[in-house]
């Protein structure tokens, strides 16, 4: 699978976790926007195995603080 096809879909899996986590208290567009600008933070970076892991969790501080 291309790396860019696997993150969008990945980016995808993370945002509907964390609607099921935080949208009680966050927008959906919340919640994306999180996503998104956790995601282009690894924008560059060579290796990109571990990134969806990284954004989700950063992302859960960031929503959760």
């Amino acid at each position: 699978m291309d790396t860019e096809v696997y993150e969008r879909t990945a980016m995808e899996q993370v945002t509907t976790r964390l609607l099921k986590t935080y949208g009680d208290h966050y927008s959906p567009q919340e919640i994306t926007r999180t996503v998104e600008a956790v995601h282009h933070h690894f924008d560059g970076r060579p290796i990109r195995d571990f990134v969806p892991i990284l954004v989700e969790r950063h992302a859960h501080e960031h929503l959760s603080g």
